[in-house]
């Protein structure tokens, strides 16, 4: 069986015996993980948390005095966080405009205007109008985790219109 976990979440796992054979003693291997609780030598429960993306095996060979297991694998599957997006503004005398790149592995954004949630959308950009000039908003953007990917990052940006003297006539 596969687990999956997301990056820097912890995954539990533990061996069975599931033969008559006494067991004294438990061997396991997991490679880049980084055991938080549990014995070593034990059936476990064991708990692992891994810091970077990919896939994994775990595996234990259990043995006793007189013989010694094959090697039982698990497979762990640790999946990114989702990145931040990164914020860039257009200011107007009444509006300004607020786009960024699209997010890898984000399947949608939440827009904050001033803390205050505006909606979820996929589009790229987000337009503030019906302001005054030298008005500030303070925008945050969530890009949130697909299925490959986990979680919510966001990024916050202080946008402000043009002011009086900056707004020009052609």
């Amino acid at each position: 069986a596969v687990d999956t976990i997301c990056v820097e979440d912890q995954v539990e796992i533990s061996a069975s015996n599931i033969s008559s054979a006494n067991i004294t003693d438990y061997n396991w291997t997991y490679n880049n993980a980084q055991l938080i609780s549990g014995n070593n030598n034990g059936s476990g429960p064991l708990r692992l948390k891994y810091n970077a993306a990919g896939t994994y095996n775990v595996n234990a060979v259990a043995s006793n005095a007189e013989c010694t297991s094959l090697a039982i694998d698990k497979v762990i599957t640790v999946l990114p966080i989702v990145s931040k997006p990164i914020l860039s503004f257009q200011p107007y005398a009444d509006k300004v405009s607020i786009s960024w790149p699209a997010v890898n592995r984000a399947q949608s954004y939440n827009w904050y205007i001033n803390g205050t949630f505006i909606k979820n959308t996929f589009g790229l950009q987000l337009e503030i109008d019906g302001l005054i000039t030298n008005t500030a908003l303070n925008v945050t953007i969530e890009a949130i985790g697909e299925a490959c990917a986990c979680g919510i990052n966001a990024e916050s940006i202080t946008a402000r219109t043009l002011s009086c003297n900056e707004v020009k006539l052609d």
